[in-house]
């Protein structure tokens, strides 16, 4: 196989079970460490449900993230894109959107898998914000390059399409060789993990889009702005929690306005 992040040939590393019934092989390229496997003729039995039923930790990942992300748009990234919009690429349940609005940021919601629950209304097409001509600072995609067959082409159309500068993803990493088959992240029995990454991976996939790479614990950033790493570091470390508090003094909470508002459609419909 050619590997999609840098061009060069990968080397099968393995064969395992998926979905406790496909043995499929796993592909290393060398060069930049990616890890990937075979073309995934599964990914629609893989999600059937989109979100995995062993995805337990889902609700308390995403209060953290919730925490680190405001830290990053208010202490990080330039101040004017406070009041920007921000669009969640891999929004899942809509959970991350509702509780980045209830902080104070304008965030919307996108996901071509799943189904939005918790944001209804706020899905990035019916954007009426983006009506109002503000920019869209950012993009999100939080635990999802990992389900892709080509992340870096998915970047590449994300940002272009969004006219955006930067985008904001989490993900686990290994360093070296790809890790023995007990390591938690494969998820072999939900089939949804298809792309893994080592942190020269990364460089290379930013230094093909013209961008830097940032990064913290599992917070990445690649972005065509230069942002501090040690304000990256504090947003994502001990005082994380202390920062988060400070920043949402400074904020205004979108959930009083979205409650008039979807009152307002509510009234529409019935008319």
């Amino acid at each position: 196989m050619v590997c999609k992040i840098c061009g060069a040939k990968q080397k099968e590393w393995f064969s395992t079970k998926v979905l406790q019934k496909y043995e499929v092989r796993y592909y290393f390229c060398e060069e930049c460490g990616f890890l990937c496997t075979e073309e995934p003729y599964w990914l629609a039995e893989a999600y059937s449900s989109a979100i995995a039923d062993t995805d337990v930790g889902l609700l308390s990942r995403n209060n953290i993230n919730c925490r680190i992300l405001s830290n990053i748009i208010y202490y990080l990234l330039p101040k004017r894109g406070r009041n920007q919009i921000f669009v969640d690429v891999a929004g899942g349940m809509g959970v991350l959107t509702r509780l980045m609005r209830d902080v104070g940021f304008h965030f919307y919601w996108s996901d071509k898998y799943a189904e939005n629950i918790f944001a209804k209304s706020f899905e990035y097409a019916g954007d009426v914000f983006y009506k109002e001509k503000k920019e869209i600072f950012a993009l999100t995609a939080f635990s999802f390059l990992e389900h892709l067959v080509d992340p870096k082409a998915f970047i590449k159309e994300a940002i272009q399409k969004h006219s955006t500068k930067t985008i904001i993803f989490t993900m686990d990493i290994f360093n070296g060789v790809p890790p023995s088959t007990d390591w938690w992240y494969y998820s072999f029995k939900t089939g949804q993990h298809i792309s893994f990454f080592q942190e020269k991976t990364l460089k290379e996939m930013a230094k093909n889009l013209n961008l830097y790479l940032y990064w913290s614990k599992d917070f990445y950033i690649m972005s065509e702005y230069v942002l501090s790493n040690t304000i990256l570091k504090f947003c994502t470390g001990l005082l994380s929690h202390f920062l988060f508090l400070r920043a949402k003094k400074g904020t205004k909470s979108l959930l009083p306005n979205d409650y008039d508002y979807l009152l307002r459609l509510g009234e529409d419909d019935g008319a």
